[in-house]
């Protein structure tokens, strides 16, 4: 895939690499290193971002609704008002994201697949999650959920 004349390869490093706005549709970033990156308002729709590190990555306001992000690392990562829905979650790493902004909004996560993924210390508060899958979803007590939803209920895991 070519981007800004750049030729992107699967498991490319792009630490701190400034990505904004940049249209990536269906890129195949798999195993990228994209650590501290700034992708403010990219296009990741249908993107294979499966085991990328995008931990401290700015995707505020980006979209990454059907993009694999199965294994991805986004510890730290700014996913505020970021389309997520109907992207595949599953074993991702929410490590204390940064997705509740201050007029209350949300990454839209309707419909996404969090199986597994940690969300420890995750702002869930704001979120839809009637139909995102929670199964073996890992979160501890700094999780905050939506008030009237069981977590438990839907196979979120609580762990010290």
């Amino acid at each position: 895939m070519e981007v800004n004349g750049y030729t992107i390869k699967p498991g490319a490093y792009l630490n701190g690499a400034c990505l904004a706005g940049t249209n990536l549709t269906l890129a195949d970033l798999n195993g990228a290193y994209l650590n501290e990156a700034d992708l403010y308002m990219a296009d990741l729709a249908g993107a294979n971002l499966h085991m990328a590190d995008l931990r401290k990555a700015d995707l505020r306001e980006a979209d990454l609704h059907m993009a694999d992000l199965s294994n991805a690392s986004l510890e730290g990562a700014d996913l505020r008002k970021a389309n997520l829905a109907n992207a595949n979650l599953e074993g991702a790493d929410f490590t204390d994201p940064d997705i509740t902004c201050d007029d209350g909004t949300l990454m839209w996560i309707e419909g996404a697949d969090l199986r597994e993924a940690n969300l420890a210390g995750a702002n869930l508060a704001g979120a839809e999650l009637d139909w995102a899958v929670l199964l073996k979803a890992r979160a501890n007590e700094k999780t905050l959920w939506p008030e009237g939803f069981d977590p438990r209920r839907r196979g979120v895991i609580f762990e010290d």
